[in-house]
């Protein structure tokens, strides 16, 4: 593996040299943007799961200190980024922009309920740099607010941090069985990383013949909600912490070894694995188009003066009526986008009718189930159950509907690769019918953006003082107020979802229809100006003396030299 990307990196620089000799500013901020990922190769791993789940202690188990703070009640209040720095510190971003370093001994106003409560603070993220072997290998570990509890702008943050997740460690506990909220969020996550480590956490609470059923009804579970076999790694962060922090302790956590054990595997392997694939066929089809320059240039410097002049103006020409049928494509794809839009509202549209009764039916056996909590802690079960049952709704129909806006947005997409393909054979028709020498590019179909921050919501609906006035009456009384409020608000929040469904749907295709056309329109642009600027260079050269043609000429046999050089780097 050190092998392939010690081969890269020579590839890499050789590349870098060549773009330096042949002038090429945007050759080499192509090649120099694939030398900084290379080099800065991290990835993020996120910690997931529910509140009091013990997260931090996992994660300070795994570096080795208690840097993260650990408590009794729900901590995490922001996302905690911890990185590797030669020296321990703690820089924190606020939601105004602004950033400002702290002590390490301070972490704790910033990113708890008690130093920063409701993150009153305005703290966006926090960043803890630290010495800790594990940090070495390229991980930035994420300490994620814990989801389902009182706190519910927690719930948020983890939400909101989704997108960014490379990889996730989903930490369940041994002591309590996965809950629906907890596997809600797994699904979620999942849609952003395709790699995920399960933790069963504080296996020490329980005897070996209940952790055993405990680890074998998570691997049920997750096989049932994931459709194959969970490697579960069962583990007490409380005993592995003290391991790693007291030398010679007795408390040896076996799970927690295999886990570590993975996550390394897995930084070296898959995940460096998957990088330098992709960073050599990037560099693959630089090599091949800087070689069809070269070529081209050589070609145009053996061309007698006036037919290079003649095959420019021709190739001008050319160039102008191929931009001019550009013009176009924005307004097809804006409209095309607003009618894929118009098929999600009609979608949508039934979902809420045809699912309204089943969903109130629920949420009446929720009530009877649950109608001996307090009244706060009714209030926030129905309200979570609500809001589950209301995902169940909306994940069904979102299976059937992302295959078939992907599909149609492909479809869409495959247009656009069609015309490219039609323009990028005329420019190789023209080069070859000019100068003898052709000129390719490829287009790729741009997959619709599958990144979304979308996630369900159901609000509480007693927040409002006047609201809160019927909560003062006996229990008797005030429970039937809550039973009903909430059956009443399945429509509202079944519509206000399909609404937020739809705008995260719109959000999605006009990114998608973004990103498309400005890759469409650039790899065209600059495909015809970069072969206006080698002929002209070529121009420029038999315009001179004829030595400094045969100079030139050297020089470009030199840099084929090089080229072949390069592509001995890459597989």
């Amino acid at each position: 593996m050190e092998d392939k990307g010690d081969q890269l990196n020579a590839a890499i620089d050789s590349l870098i040299l060549l773009s330096k000799k042949r002038c090429s500013e945007h050759l080499e901020k192509q090649v120099t943007q694939l030398r900084d990922k290379l080099a800065t190769f991290t990835f993020n791993l996120v910690v997931l799961g529910e509140f009091k789940r013990g997260k931090s202690t996992l994660i300070n188990a795994l570096l080795g200190s208690s840097l993260l703070p650990m408590g009794a009640t729900p901590l995490t209040s922001v996302s905690t980024v911890v990185r590797y720095g030669a020296e321990s510190k703690v820089t924190v971003s606020l939601m105004n922009g602004s950033t400002f370093v702290a002590a390490i001994a301070d972490l704790a106003n910033f990113v708890t309920e008690k130093g920063n409560p409701n993150n009153t603070r305005s703290v966006a993220i926090v960043e803890v740099e630290d010495q800790a072997e594990i940090l070495k290998r390229g991980f930035r570990i994420v300490d994620t607010p814990g989801t389902g509890s009182v706190f519910t702008h927690n719930t948020k943050t983890t939400y909101d941090y989704l997108p960014e997740a490379d990889a996730v460690i989903f930490v369940f506990i041994a002591d309590q069985p996965a809950t629906r909220t907890e596997l809600d969020l797994l699904q979620v996550a999942r849609k952003y990383s395709s790699h995920q480590f399960f933790v069963l956490n504080k296996i020490d609470h329980l005897d070996e013949v209940s952790k055993e059923e405990s680890l074998l009804f998570l691997q049920s579970i997750l096989k049932s909600e994931l459709g194959t076999e969970q490697d579960v790694f069962a583990v007490s962060a409380k005993n592995a912490l003290v391991a790693r922090q007291q030398e010679g302790s007795s408390v040896v956590d076996l799970g927690f070894n295999r886990l570590e054990n993975a996550l390394i595997k897995f930084a070296i392997n898959d995940k460096a694995l998957t990088l330098f694939n992709s960073i050599n066929m990037k560099l693959s089809a630089l090599v091949k188009e800087t070689e069809q320059l070269i070529d081209l240039e050589m070609s145009g410097i053996k061309m007698p003066l006036a037919k290079l002049e003649g095959g420019l103006e021709a190739f001008r020409e050319a160039r102008n009526k191929i931009q001019t049928e550009q013009t176009d494509a924005e307004f097809i794809m804006k409209g095309e986008i607003q009618r894929l839009i118009k098929l999600i509202e009609k979608d949508l549209e039934p979902v809420v009718t045809e699912n309204e009764n089943a969903v109130r039916v629920l949420m009446e056996q929720e009530f009877e189930s649950q109608r001996s909590l307090g009244i706060e802690s009714l209030i926030e079960y129905l309200r979570s159950s609500l809001q589950s049952h209301i995902a169940n709704v909306f994940e069904q129909w979102r299976k059937v509907e992302d295959k078939n806006i992907d599909s149609a947005f492909q479809l869409l997409n495959g247009r656009f690769v069609q015309q490219g393909n039609v323009i990028v054979a005329q420019i190789e028709s023209l080069t070859e019918e000019l100068f003898q020498t052709s000129v390719t590019a490829c287009f790729e179909i741009e997959p619709l953006v599958h990144s979304t921050r979308h996630r369900y919501a159901v609000d509480n609906p007693f927040t409002l003082s006047l609201e809160m006035l019927p909560l003062l009456l006996p229990p008797i009384v005030s429970k039937q107020v809550i039973r009903s409020r909430f059956i009443e608000a399945v429509r509202h929040e079944l519509v206000r979802n399909s609404g937020r469904l739809r705008a995260d749907y719109q959000e999605r295709l006009e990114v998608s229809g973004r990103s498309f056309l400005h890759s469409f329109n650039s790899k065209i642009s600059s495909s015809l100006e970069t072969i206006e600027g080698v002929i002209k260079r070529a121009i420029e050269q038999k315009e001179t003396t004829v030595e400094i043609g045969a100079f030139a000429e050297q020089n470009l046999s030199a840099q084929s030299a090089d080229i072949e050089s390069i592509k001995s780097w890459l597989w």
